[in-house]
């Protein structure tokens, strides 16, 4: 729950809708879904994509972490 509220701050922040990171990840918006419920889920390179197309995952993984 807390990964998907920092992945809505990082949509908004780069100005992303949903349908924008189901064209980057390749995946239907359930796909997309499934892995922000469960973002163990996500890819190393789901992450390489997101983080590539301006997602601060680090920062979102040391906010979850502290």
């Amino acid at each position: 729950m807390e990964f998907e509220l920092h992945f809505r701050n990082e949509l908004k922040r780069l100005k992303f809708k949903r349908y924008h990171v189901c064209e980057i990840l390749n995946c239907t918006m359930p796909t997309l879904k499934t892995k922000i419920e469960n973002p163990e889920r996500l890819t190393v390179g789901d992450i390489t994509k997101l983080n590539n197309s301006g997602f601060e995952l680090n920062r979102i993984i040391y906010e979850l972490k502290n």
